[in-house]
C-alpha cells in the first residue's frame, strides 16, 4: 500500500494489529454508527461501528467492516451472524455533534 506517493507499507508483513491502526488512523475523526440486528430468537443486539461507509445510493449500499471475535479458527461477532441468518440490520447514523 502505498500513501500519498511518499509511504510505502507491505501490509503481507505487520501485523493484523498494525494494519488495523494503519488503516484507522487514515480517515479522522471517525465517525460511529450503531448497528442493530436481530438474532434467530427474535433478541436484539446493538453494536457501535466505526469501520463503515455508503458506498452507493442507486441501489443503496452500506459497507460495514464486522471484524471476528478474538478466539482460535473463525468466529463471526453477533453482528455478522445475525445479519447472515436474517438478511436484516438497521443503521442508526448518528448525529456526531451530539456523540461527542
Amino acid at each position: 500500500m502505498r500513501l500519498c506517493g511518499e509511504m510505502e507499507f507491505d501490509l503481507s508483513r505487520t501485523s493484523q494489529r498494525e494494519t488495523y491502526n494503519l488503516l484507522i488512523g487514515l480517515v479522522t475523526p471517525r465517525p460511529i454508527d450503531l448497528i442493530t440486528s436481530l438474532d434467530r430468537e427474535g433478541r436484539v443486539n446493538a453494536a457501535p461501528f466505526s469501520a463503515y461507509n455508503h458506498l452507493g445510493t442507486d441501489p443503496a449500499i452500506v459497507a460495514i467492516g464486522v471484524g471476528n471475535r478474538p478466539a482460535p479458527g473463525v468466529v463471526g461477532k453477533d453482528t455478522a451472524q445475525n445479519i447472515r441468518n436474517t438478511q436484516r440490520f438497521e443503521d442508526w447514523e448518528r448525529d456526531q455533534d451530539k456523540a461527542r
